[in-house]
């Protein structure tokens, strides 16, 4: 990606007048990183196709012949737009502190919302099989752990009569997200992960502690009941009681777990106003990257997800999602 961190700056102005040759460049870079390889056979001896305009449209393979483009098989596969305009939308998602709706980026591409719905739906599926890569190597250390409701809240009837005692419902869509925050020396985190459960309770959280943290590590807590037995589990536990203080004298909380419920908050609030469970993995991983990324540069971020969506294979788990739906992915199945 030497081209875009030569760029000065990157922002919405100099994107738009970067030239199709210099788009192109971008996206061969993000993939290949400037040597085109056959998708069919891997052979790296092709034929450059170009336009009138003299721009690279498309490839052909010297030894198998056949055809292949800068986003053959990747999430752009068969893509209808100009690259520029997927280079656009990955700069406002990246730039949208708290997340970016589907019709705020319709508006700003000039796009219909179901396209720019699908965009966005698609750079969440090349940062959730990141994650899952990611996620394979254990945290350690000083980990903060916290657990979340969201959908807690069901729609009231309109006939007041017809209204339930919210107090005696049962929260049918409810659904809990525990976040585990690695903390270095200097208070801040750095590694996150999200995980979505029906419940905060013991056996759940047993097997992800087991599975995502190391063993000897110093877990942080609040008083909730599943967290008892971690101790004997082999880990070395403290928590803070949040009905009489926020820290305790000793310095314990889990300020960095609350950051990140935070954020998950205002993102609902601000921009979606409410998740569907069936795409709740896929923001709440939006949420953990952006906690992860947070102390890189915007240009630095763009550059990560760029490569992220060119070395991700093609999904159609969102193509006519409006006719169809091929289920909710799931990085966490339920015991």
């Amino acid at each position: 990606m030497n081209f875009l961190k030569s760029l000065n700056d990157i922002s919405i102005d100099t994107i738009s007048n970067l030239t199709d040759s210099k788009i192109n460049k971008i996206f061969i870079q993000a993939r290949w990183d400037n040597q085109p390889i056959c998708i069919h056979c891997g052979s790296f001896k092709r034929y450059n196709i170009k336009d009138k305009n003299n721009n690279i449209i498309r490839f052909k393979c010297k030894d198998c012949h056949k055809h292949f483009s800068i986003t053959s098989d990747t999430l752009f596969d068969n893509h209808k737009l100009p690259l520029r305009k997927y280079l656009l939308a990955i700069l406002l998602f990246v730039n949208s502190v708290k997340g970016i709706s589907s019709l705020q980026l319709a508006r700003d591409l000039n796009i219909s919302n179901k396209v720019a719905y699908v965009i966005l739906h698609k750079i969440r599926v090349a940062l959730f099989r990141q994650y899952e890569l990611l996620s394979q190597n254990k945290l350690r250390g000083t980990v903060q752990i916290d657990g979340a409701y969201i959908n807690h809240k069901p729609k009231q009837a309109n006939k007041k009569k017809d209204r339930i005692d919210r107090r005696k419902a049962e929260y049918i869509d409810q659904q809990c997200i525990i976040t585990m925050r690695e903390i270095d020396s200097d208070g801040k985190s750095y590694r996150t992960y999200a995980f979505i459960t029906k419940s905060e309770n013991k056996a759940e959280i047993e097997y992800l502690v087991d599975r995502y943290i190391e063993r000897g590590s110093f877990l942080i807590t609040d008083e909730h009941s599943a967290y008892k037995s971690l101790q004997e589990m082999g880990y070395e536990t403290d928590s803070v009681n949040h009905s009489v203080e926020y820290e305790s004298d000793s310095g314990i909380n889990t300020n960095q777990a609350e950051s990140y419920f935070s954020r998950l908050r205002r993102m609902v609030i601000g921009q979606h106003h409410r998740l569907s469970n069936k795409y709740l993995d896929l923001y709440v991983n939006e949420i953990t990257y952006r906690e992860n990324m947070r102390i890189f540069s915007n240009k630095e971020i763009l550059i990560d997800l760029l490569e992220h969506c060119m070395k991700c294979d093609n999904s159609t788990i969102f193509n006519g999602y409006n006719q169809r739906y091929n289920g909710a992915i799931k990085h966490f199945k339920d015991f």
